[in-house]
């Protein structure tokens, strides 16, 4: 969960130092939205060949590989000379974090038991949320002190090598003997056997609709605010920080009662629904109180996260190295939409003009949350597509 906090820390900056790198670079719209999908397409492109791959070796070794690799790309990030370096770092940055999805799945099998891999996610994804959160409100603060986005990344880059030797030092595995037989038979496991599970599938839409408009937002709503409304980036990275940790509390208290599948089915729907509204409202009004509200309206809608992420632990007979390829699979959806989030609004504001009205067509995108929620877990256990 600390390690997670560098990986948010280098990807959920961009939106606030965006204008001094745009002032800098002189950035068209759609390359400052290619910008912040860099981040993303690594993990689209190599999520599922690296989760099969990564997933016959030890999860410390290619954790610390990982963020050795995260360390010297926030490097390269700061000293860009040229726009196509800093793209080709960003999205390097993303192969890094992308490496760390089959570790992370392999460590949550060796330590936790199926039952309670929903709240084991719940906790991972409420350390993100304050991550985010953290981000969102200490970035322009480091902005301003350090008065330049470079050294920002560059301060992100010494925090990440400290985190390295931390992994290094503490991480460890435990490989029962169950664990090591269930290992053992998956020599020859099939790439493609994990795809033919209607669940999984359906948890990856709704990832992917979910994440398509928040980081759009991400992107491009401190931009937003501040052309119209002239709102400080210190003010709105703190209200959109709030969104994060509204989903801390959700994602917690969701982890906590997540075992129903009904439930979560309900869940899942209504939390499309709200995300939708409270992204809506985050485009209406200029009112602090307001803006608050839309933003813990999105955060909540977050909680579906750990249900979502704990699908491919959940069905039934699944081994080890299967779990790890489904869950970069569902990962490459979440990155699948926020890549594609911020390329689209950037694509429609420099077609229309409006940054307004490309933000309005994304905060639409959670529907497809609503949508694939309401066919999840229509039984009780999770089945093959015939």
């Amino acid at each position: 969960m600390g390690g997670n906090a560098c990986f948010s820390l280098v990807g959920l900056a961009l939106g606030i130092l965006l204008p001094s790198i745009v002032a800098e670079l002189k950035l068209t719209p759609l390359e400052s939205g290619w910008l912040g999908a860099s981040f993303r397409l690594g993990n689209i492109l190599f999520a599922l060949p690296l989760g099969f791959i990564l997933s016959r070796h030890s999860p410390r070794a290619v954790l610390t590989v990982t963020f050795v690799a995260a360390a010297a790309l926030t490097f390269g990030q700061a000293f860009a000379p040229l726009f196509g370096v800093l793209l080709a770092c960003r999205a390097l940055f993303g192969i890094a974090q992308t490496t760390r999805n089959p570790s992370r799945a392999l460590y949550l099998t060796q330590w936790f038991p199926p039952r309670e891999i929903v709240f084991a996610n719940g906790l991972f994804i409420g350390a993100t949320g304050i991550a985010e959160a953290a981000t969102l409100s200490l970035t322009p603060v480091i902005l301003d002190i350090v008065g330049s986005w470079r050294l920002t990344f560059a301060v992100y880059g010494i925090y990440i090598l400290a985190m390295t030797v931390l992994v290094f030092v503490l991480a460890r595995e435990r490989v029962t003997p169950e664990y090591r037989a269930a290992m053992a038979s998956q020599e020859k496991l099939s790439f493609w056997s994990v795809f033919r599970y209607r669940d999984l599938w359906l948890a990856s839409v709704g990832a992917f609709g979910a994440t398509f408009s928040w980081w759009a937002f991400a992107t491009f709503w401190p931009t937003f605010m501040l052309d119209t409304h002239a709102m400080p980036l210190t003010l709105s990275g703190i209200l959109y920080g709030l969104v994060s940790l509204a989903m801390t509390l959700a994602a917690l208290a969701l982890g906590w009662r997540g075992s129903n599948p009904g439930v979560n089915r309900i869940v899942i729907a209504a939390c499309g629904i709200a995300m939708t509204i409270g992204s809506l409202g985050l485009m209406s009004t200029s009112s602090v109180a307001l803006l608050v509200l839309s933003a813990f309206v999105t955060g909540l809608a977050w909680g579906f996260v750990p249900i979502a992420q704990s699908v491919p632990y959940q069905i039934p007979g699944i081994k080890p190295r299967e779990t790890a390829v489904a869950v970069s699979f569902i990962s490459a959806m979440f990155m699948a939409g926020g890549a594609a989030g911020p390329v689209v609004a950037g694509a429609l504001y420099q077609a229309s003009g409006s940054l307004h009205l490309a933000l309005v067509v994304c905060a639409l995108a959670p529907l497809t949350l609503t949508a694939t929620g309401l066919f999840l877990w229509r039984d009780k256990r999770t089945v093959p597509i015939t």
